[in-house]
């Protein structure tokens, strides 16, 4: 179920893996909440799901892994992106004491992938538009 690409399908399925008694095991609600934020449509549900339900969350697993939070936003390449992690940070580095070096490699990452999109992107664009292929990109 986390490949649909029906945006309320994965979000009626992010809801169920952290609600007890749904029909999904608790042990599996990580792998769900990874599936989802490893879809290309689910990305942003799982961002926005793990910041409006962190509590909720951090306390039906009993501590939030890091990997939730890096596959909810390794892909990122927005400076709008990158602020709302670096804030998401800054709202929550007291449950995360283990993860500093983890969030730090994460920030890295993302801020590498502003850099990146902001210094090729039209490059590739202009290439990409003059091959044909222009209505395949994502919007940035």
């Amino acid at each position: 179920m986390g490949c649909t690409r029906r945006p309320w399908l994965l979000s009626k399925y992010l809801e169920m893996a952290f609600t007890p008694d749904s029909g999904i095991r608790k042990q599996d609600a990580l792998t769900v909440f990874n599936a989802i934020a490893n879809n290309d449509v689910g990305r942003q549900l799982a961002w926005v799901f793990l910041q409006d339900h962190w509590d909720d969350i951090y306390d039906f697993v009993e501590r939030v892994p890091m990997r939730m939070i890096r596959s909810a936003c390794r892909k990122f390449k927005t400076e709008h992106h990158l602020k709302e992690l670096v804030e998401f940070y800054e709202a929550h580095s007291h449950q995360l004491p283990h993860n500093a070096l983890d969030m730090a490699q994460l920030l890295e990452e993302v801020t590498g992938n502003v850099a990146w999109l902001k210094n090729h992107y039209d490059e590739v664009l202009a290439w990409l538009e003059s091959q044909g292929h222009a209505y395949m990109l994502p919007s940035h």
